[in-house]
């Protein structure tokens, strides 16, 4: 890994992502119980009329969603007709209505060959591909992939957790670090393309398991995860700051994210797509000293 530079693309198929810059991943959830209501789709044509809003504001990719896994929904099971019934229509909707890649946010081998099929470009899998077939499924897709660090892993449709990476080492980066090592190399073996993969340290609470002080050493620390030479994705809207106002809390969370952006996140996930595009652009033109 060591000799390998960072790609400055993402092919998404056909479909290019530039990581020369930061790029914009905005958050469509399919579950009533999402913890923000930004994002929340009811139907199809709310569904395209959003997707067709936030690339407008400057989206770069749709990240889609239908199993939620905050704090309140850690028993609120979702199955996958449920989640294939949710996510299939919207796909096959909005890959005809805007040209930006489809990313879909799920574990279950059966619902990533469906939505592929459907037309998604992308996985984005909370769980880092070990629910039992995902590995072999991911690799016959020939797809990019997301694997994000979840410290309590607990299996779509089961409770009880059956792993916990919180003894793997003495700090939260160091533990998300080795994870990921693991998901890498368990990724390669499986013959997923080493180009086809994205790296999330799993920002957030609930099964992503850290808290608040966690949260913040990662973004500050996040520079330790380039030594993966993979690009980074990082999805701090909306997890962070949570006893505060909205108001507070939606401003705190922007700088997290530029934060982020500053220490080397490469795809930050996002609710609020216009805000983070207008701030993005402003510390561009600050760093460049032009207008």
């Amino acid at each position: 890994m060591d000799s390998m530079s960072i790609q400055q693309k993402l092919n998404c198929r056909g479909k290019i992502l530039d990581l020369s810059r930061p790029v914009v991943m905005g958050i469509m959830n399919l579950t009533a119980a999402s913890f923000s209501p930004v994002g929340r789709m009811r139907s199809v044509s709310e569904a395209v009329n959003y997707a067709k809003q936030v690339v407008q504001a400057g989206a770069d990719i749709i990240d889609i969603g239908a199993e939620p896994t905050n704090a309140a929904c850690m028993e609120n099971i979702i199955s996958k007709e449920e989640e294939l019934t949710a996510l299939l229509p919207i796909i096959k909707a909005l890959v005809t209505e805007v040209d930006v890649p489809i990313s879909v946010d799920t574990s279950r081998p059966s619902v990533m060959e469906a939505v592929i099929a459907a037309g998604a470009h992308m996985i984005n899998d909370v769980r880092a591909l070990r629910v039992p077939g995902a590995l072999t499924t991911a690799a016959a897709l020939h797809v990019p992939v997301c694997l994000m660090h979840m410290r309590f892993l607990r299996l779509p449709d089961a409770i009880d957790v059956i792993e916990d990476t919180t003894n793997d080492s003495s700090t939260v980066i160091d533990e998300i670090s080795k994870f990921l090592i693991k998901r890498i190399d368990a990724c390669i073996n499986a013959g997923i393309k080493y180009e086809n993969l994205v790296i999330d340290p799993g920002v957030g609470a609930a099964h992503f398991g850290k808290d608040l002080a966690e949260n913040l050493t990662i973004v500050r620390e996040l520079p330790a995860l380039k030594a993966l030479k993979l690009p980074i994705l990082v999805g701090i809207s909306h997890k962070l700051f949570k006893g505060e106002s909205v108001e507070k809390r939606a401003i705190g969370n922007l700088i997290a994210t530029l934060a982020a952006i500053k220490n080397g996140a490469n795809i930050i996930r996002v609710h609020d797509v216009e805000a983070t595009v207008y701030a993005i652009k402003i510390m561009q033109l600050i760093e460049e000293g032009s207008v």
